[in-house]
């Protein structure tokens, strides 16, 4: 998962995506989407 982390990053439409979830919806974000980097900081 963490190579496919650093080769997928998030783009636009997930980016929009995680917005539009919490604008909507549950009102919390993805933080991953937010911010790829802390996969490497946390694993």
């Amino acid at each position: 998962l963490k190579q496919w982390n650093e080769q997928d990053p998030p783009d636009a439409f997930e980016k929009r995506r995680n917005d539009v979830i919490f604008e909507r919806f549950q009102h919390n974000r993805n933080p991953f989407v937010d911010h790829p980097e802390w996969v490497g900081a946390i694993w």
